[in-house]
């Protein structure tokens, strides 16, 4: 995962319909720079490609800067002391001068970026730039056409990563569990080989601004998900219709969503239940552990119990499956410690990769063994 910045997020991560789930976790309004980068409404598809997809990647080869002779001199380049800070001569206040030359790296090549040259990956042999224009927004538009209603669009590691979450233009709502979401496609890639390009159908929570990622447990084996990888063979016109016709299972989502809440709301959990969930999402301390390591993990595991008991975004559906999903997805969400990272940079990294889905799955496995429920879990996960 990329180190950006709370200006990077408040900068290159555009959030959509915050009058409907308010403001983002990394809002920070001193770091909006010129125009904000939340919308009251739908994002407009012209904002995403001029504030964050308006450059092209280029696969070109690469080389190194070797010190040489003068003579042999292409360029001249700061000399570097051993902390890589430019060496200045005292005298003039001038930076010190070495001549090098370029020696390319044989069958060595690198994707940078158009509009600062900013290197973004070392693609292998047979490797296939998924552009984040075409792949990521005109592929959504030419299924969802004028509904297109994009919700968020994030760049990652300097545009190394990049996601857009696009919805139909409705919220749903379920009358029998109060619970309010949008059936939305999740669509990400990567110009640095660590994500293939995927599109998933998926479920957001407007109480909460949630991912209830289990919501669409069956995605994959239902044909709700389509991974596309960088090769030659995903240029072609067929896996291209493949990807659309993939991506119109966005109307699908909604009622699959409400039978999941249903089915989970309609299982009644005791508190003990609820407590052995949470001893195999978030086990209790070791005898033999430190004092302090006993008392952060009881501190987490009241938490996890405190946002299933009192939290608005959980308790409204205390006493069920259902509130123990949205509980622990809550906590993962908004209050789980983050370590080497802010909790800006490791949920962001999470959305691109679609990793709360694993939170979800955990839970319902826990919930599947502490209730003998097996069918709560999706076969072959």
């Amino acid at each position: 995962m990329g180190m950006e910045t709370s200006e990077w997020y408040n900068n290159f991560c555009l959030i959509g319909h915050t009058n409907e789930r308010g403001k983002a976790w990394h809002y920070q309004e001193a770091m909006q720079g010129d125009e904000p980068n939340h919308y009251p409404g739908a994002i407009p598809y012209d904002d995403v490609v001029r504030r964050l997809f308006d450059w092209k990647p280029q696969i070109v080869r690469t080389g190194n800067f070797i010190p040489c002779k003068k003579d042999e001199a292409e360029f001249w380049l700061p000399k570097l002391d051993e902390n890589n800070e430019p060496i200045v001569n005292p005298d003039t206040g001038r930076e010190l001068k070495m001549p090098v030359k370029v020696v390319q790296v044989p069958d060595m090549r690198a994707i940078v970026r158009s509009d600062n040259y900013l290197e973004l990956g070392h693609p292998g042999k047979g490797y296939k730039i998924h552009d984040y224009e075409g792949w990521l927004l005109q592929l959504l538009s030419n299924v969802l056409g004028d509904t297109l209603d994009i919700w968020s669009a994030i760049l990652l590691r300097n545009g190394a990563q990049a996601c857009v979450q696009a919805a139909l233009p409705e919220t749903v709502h379920d009358s029998t569990t109060g619970m309010e979401f949008v059936p939305y496609i999740h669509a990400y890639t990567s110009l640095d080989s660590s994500l293939a390009t995927t599109f998933a159908a998926q479920t957001l929570l407007i109480v909460c601004d949630n991912t209830m990622m289990a919501a669409n447990r069956r995605a994959e084996d239902s044909g709700r998900q389509f991974r596309a990888k960088h090769t030659a063979g995903s240029l072609e016109t067929s896996k291209i219709s493949e990807v659309r016709q993939a991506l119109s299972i966005i109307h699908q989502t909604a009622e699959s969503s409400i039978d999941f809440f249903h089915e989970l709301a309609a299982i009644k959990v005791t508190q003990k239940q609820v407590l052995e969930v949470v001893d195999i999402i978030l086990p209790p301390a070791k005898d033999e552990d430190t004092d302090r390591i006993k008392r952060s993990r009881e501190s987490k595991r009241d938490l996890i119990m405190s946002t299933y008991k009192s939290d608005p975004m959980a308790n409204t559906w205390t006493g069920t499956a259902l509130g123990v999903m949205q509980a622990i997805n809550t906590y993962a969400t908004h209050y789980a410690t983050v370590k080497g990272a802010s909790r800006t940079q490791r949920n962001a990294d999470k959305i691109v990769r679609g990793e709360f889905a694993r939170v979800d799955q955990k839970t319902l496995e826990a919930l599947a063994g502490v209730l003998t429920m097996p069918q709560l879990v999706v076969a072959g996960q």
